[in-house]
């Protein structure tokens, strides 16, 4: 995880009780960031790795085991959480505005989307033709899931290419 992401994670407006969703594969790595960065948020993670659920429980994260690619639901409540993220995930994902819709359907109204992905001019990863997502689709994806993309969300300076702190769009869920 870069420098960068660690800095977006680290300055999220948590308060005592927040509650955050952290979907996909990267999850490791970041509820290790929100665990010292802010102790008093309330973690959750949606993993399809059975492997790594133990652990995360072991760091008091509410762990669920679920396949979310196949356009299934999250199985949360509808506005629940402060801050649904999403590191390394939608590229692995083919039904991504499904996904996004749920995150939206989850998040309490104002919530943050904070997205990390490997974009079309990604520079330093090595990731893949197939597993890049191009820009101009990825703010289509947001935009039809309810999302705004913020100042934060673009592809300069960022060897990921895509990182993007999204509010939602008001008066859509």
């Amino acid at each position: 995880m870069t420098t960068n992401v660690i800095n977006i994670l680290s300055s999220l407006p948590l308060k005592s009780g927040s509650l955050v969703l952290s979907i996909g594969a990267s999850s490791l790595s970041v509820i290790d960031n929100l665990v010292n960065s802010h102790p008093k948020a309330i973690l959750y993670a949606i993993l399809s790795d059975k492997d790594k659920i133990d652990t995360l429980h072991s760091k008091n994260v509410k762990a669920i085991y679920k396949d979310i690619d196949n356009g299934n639901t999250i199985p949360l409540k509808r506005d629940l959480f402060d801050v649904v993220i999403l590191h390394h995930t939608l590229r692995n994902i083919i039904y991504r505005e499904s996904v996004l819709r749920e995150c939206y359907r989850v998040l309490k109204s104002g919530g943050l989307l904070f997205v990390v992905e490997s974009g079309d001019v990604s520079w330093g990863v090595d990731t893949g033709g197939d597993s890049r997502i191009l820009f101009d689709d990825m703010l289509e994806y947001l935009d039809n899931a309810g999302f705004t993309p913020g100042v934060s969300f673009d592809t300069k300076f960022h060897e990921y290419g895509i990182i993007g702190v999204c509010p939602m769009q008001v008066g859509m869920n």
